[in-house]
């Protein structure tokens, strides 16, 4: 039910328990929880992880970020390492493909995760005419 309500900000909070589970749906606060929902989304960690993972990216010109797209899929460790990087598909280039998981594999995003978010995560990587929310520029990296 989380992954059906992500992004929506509202969250589900169990008001009844057995063979008919009952659920209500709640406005989440910023952060993606309601009072007491210990397994909301955490949305600032989730923009941290894409903060994280888009200054790598961008600080490999040899990937040429900005002209192509890819599903990325992943776990963040204890530690906040990106961990079992996958690429569910292609930037069109074998090459590329094979340089971003070396670069996953390097991020490391500065706090933990929260114990109880949901992995793995999926990140969907858009060319630059698609996604006019970030470029390189915006976060120092190549241009």
């Amino acid at each position: 039910m989380r992954q059906l309500l992500m992004g929506s900000g509202l969250v589900a909070e169990k008001v009844a328990n057995g063979p008919d589970d009952a659920y209500t749906l709640k406005e989440a606060d910023a952060h993606g929880a309601s009072a007491g929902d210990a397994n909301a989304v955490d949305f600032d960690y989730g923009g941290r992880i894409q903060n994280s993972i888009w200054h790598a990216l961008c600080a490999d010109a040899r990937i040429a970020l900005g002209s192509w797209r890819a599903l990325l899929r992943f776990r963040v460790d204890a530690n906040g390492h990106v961990r079992d990087a996958r690429l569910y598909s292609s930037t069109g280039s074998e090459r590329r493909d094979a340089e971003m998981l070396k670069i996953l594999q390097r991020v490391q995003v500065e706090q933990a995760p929260p114990p109880q978010m949901a992995q793995p995560l999926t990140m969907l990587i858009l060319p630059f005419e698609q996604d006019r929310s970030q470029r390189c520029s915006d976060v120092g990296g190549a241009p």
